[in-house]
């Protein structure tokens, strides 16, 4: 990825351009996407891409394009990364799906008790709400249940239980005393690490 320059400020300029009413920065937004294609994807970091063709990639990319450009509202942080978050997430959702067909994936039920009060289901949300990118802390609680999470994450558990509990990623900057971008990068870095439990149980 030497010498490739990532155009965040391209980006913004034109998804805000088109949320107010400028069709022409569609097109121009999904070909500046396009043109980043391969350094779009390296960004990602994904662990599921060594099972996709590159034609899977190129198909799932430009999903990702249709719904990160839809589905964005103004306030929701830099475009390029909330891109690369609709993409990781599609990555993840293909990339488990193939792993099942492939007898390859732990699977949980979601009945499981992780303690005498809660069971899996009462910590996991639905499918609607994993793939709505603003929903950052949804497993605030999940991680805690079963162990404690790692050194580099303790300060990011606190703001997501803050989240969790109904703050604003305003309020828990405020509270914080860091920037609402850093709240929700910290809730995202937790639910991720979270999550993972679901996919690699004996991490």
């Amino acid at each position: 990825m030497k010498g490739k320059k990532y155009k965040g400020k391209i980006l913004d300029d034109l998804i805000r351009r088109y949320k107010k009413g400028d069709a022409i920065a569609f097109n121009q937004l999904a070909s500046e996407l396009y043109k980043e294609e391969k350094l779009q994807v390296a960004l990602t970091k994904s662990e599921f891409l060594y099972l996709f063709s590159k034609e899977d990639i190129s198909e799932m990319y430009s999903t990702a394009v249709l719904n990160a450009i839809n589905s964005y509202e103004i306030g929701e942080g830099r475009f390029g990364g909330y891109f690369r978050l609709i993409l990781s997430r599609l990555f993840i959702k293909e990339g488990v799906s193939k792993l099942k067909k492939m007898n390859q994936c732990y699977v949980v039920s979601l009945d499981e008790q992780i303690n005498e009060d809660l069971t899996l289901s009462d910590c996991v949300p639905d499918s609607s709400i994993l793939n709505n990118p603003s929903q950052y802390f949804d497993y605030a609680d999940l991680e805690d249940k079963i162990e404690e999470p790692p050194a580099e994450l303790v300060e990011a558990k606190k703001i997501a239980k803050l989240l969790a509990k109904g703050y604003t990623a305003d309020e828990v900057a405020a509270i914080k005393k860091i920037t609402k971008n850093q709240v929700k990068n910290a809730a995202y870095a937790y639910r991720k690490s979270a999550k993972s439990i679901i996919y690699n149980p004996d991490k």
